[in-house]
């Protein structure tokens, strides 16, 4: 008999995003992210991303494990 082991991820009720230009900090709620990383039909390899609304720049999650367990971190690159 197969099992199957299913692991539940305590996540943070908000995820940390930080401008790679400005390097503004801002905190969106973890489900929304979550929603938006399981709905973009993009390549998994990238992080869930949006845009800075004080200079438009590209905003990165500090850190977030994706809907696939995919772990992505912003080393400020």
């Amino acid at each position: 008999m197969i099992g199957v082991i299913i692991l539940k991820l305590k996540r943070p009720k908000k995820t940390e995003f930080i401008c790679t230009n400005c390097k503004t900090h801002e905190f969106i709620p973890t489900d929304i992210v979550l929603q938006l990383d399981m709905d973009d039909p993009g390549d998994p390899s990238y992080p869930p991303m949006f845009h800075c609304e004080k200079c438009n720049g590209l905003m990165k999650p500090k850190y977030f494990v994706g809907y696939s367990g995919i772990e992505y971190i912003y080393d400020g690159n």
